[in-house]
């Protein structure tokens, strides 16, 4: 998909956002000015970097008899811009992109990495103030920090930290992206725990979305629990890069090591629908079933 893309640019010179995924294994590549625009702008691309440009490109990841593929979708017929108009705001030098990129991922401020990048500008010789390759505004800063979400290595950097470290205690198995290894992720916190020991029951409700984390196309998984005043709360999640019942059954075997004072009922798991699985649950004196 990224070379495709990249292809594109290089013959179009046409520039895409990171990918947004609105549903498993489906990849959306907008346009890199298709932002609405703000202010008093009106998406002019003399004015703003973002007119609401409807191009995109899409690819709908497909495999069949083990032979993975993709079906791909696209409408390259840009609207409101042309990138080889010297008048209208042209895109950001790559290298000032990358860096900008760098260091809002450090945790820079808006007004920091505006500073920075206009030092970076005159130190390189560029004293046109009025060329938007290489003088930001605000504005340009706060859509970076929007649309720079697609995964790179520092994600994965981020999460191996993560886990390991501050939230080493609420995370019952980790599994990193690896090759054919899908990421897994369970968490339940100290206090989730608890909250399952003093609730026992004979049903628990599990459902998948895929809102929360579009940019990663990962299904999130919430597992609900009803407590003693009738309302569902959860006590676990599962996150993975991979929706199989290999992977679900996984996720639910190493919550279950985590948790002896249930065990699974039945280990056959279904995705892609709402759950409801039933467990025996372990109890003093008594056994629910």
């Amino acid at each position: 998909m990224e070379g495709y893309i990249n292809q594109v640019k290089e013959k179009e010179h046409y520039y895409f956002r990171p990918p947004v995924c609105p549903r498993q294994d489906y990849y959306h590549y907008g346009c890199d000015r298709g932002n609405h625009s703000a202010g008093k702008s009106n998406g002019e691309a003399s004015k703003t970097r973002a007119n609401s440009c409807k191009a995109y490109i899409s690819f709908k990841v497909i495999t069949d008899a083990g032979i993975s593929g993709a079906i791909i979708q696209k409408m390259q017929h840009h609207t409101g811009h042309d990138e080889n108009n010297s008048k209208e705001k042209n895109r950001i030098h790559p290298d000032l992109h990358s860096l900008v990129k760098i260091w809002l991922q450090l945790g820079w401020s808006t007004s920091e990495v505006l500073i920075k990048s206009y030092d970076w500008a005159q130190q390189n010789g560029h004293v046109d103030k009025k060329d938007s390759r290489f003088y930001l505004t605000p504005n340009d800063i706060r859509l970076l920090k929007k649309t720079l979400r697609g995964v790179g290595d520092s994600d994965s950097v981020s999460v191996d930290h993560l886990v390991s470290t501050e939230l080493r205690d609420n995370i019952c198995f980790y599994q990193p992206l690896h090759n054919e290894q899908p990421f897994i992720l369970v968490v339940q916190t100290p206090f989730q725990k608890q909250l399952l020991e003093e609730n026992p029951h004979p049903m628990v409700f599990m459902d998948a979305s895929y809102k929360g984390i579009t940019a990663y196309g990962y299904a999130f998984y919430a597992l609900l629990l009803i407590n003693k005043t009738g309302r569902g709360v959860p006590f676990a999640y599962f996150i993975l890069s991979k929706e199989t019942t290999t992977t679900v059954s996984l996720c639910l075997q190493k919550l279950q090591l985590s948790n002896p004072s249930f065990y699974l009922r039945s280990d056959k798991c279904y995705p892609h629908y709402v759950f409801v699985l039933f467990f025996v649950i372990r109890t003093t004196g008594s056994m629910h079933v």
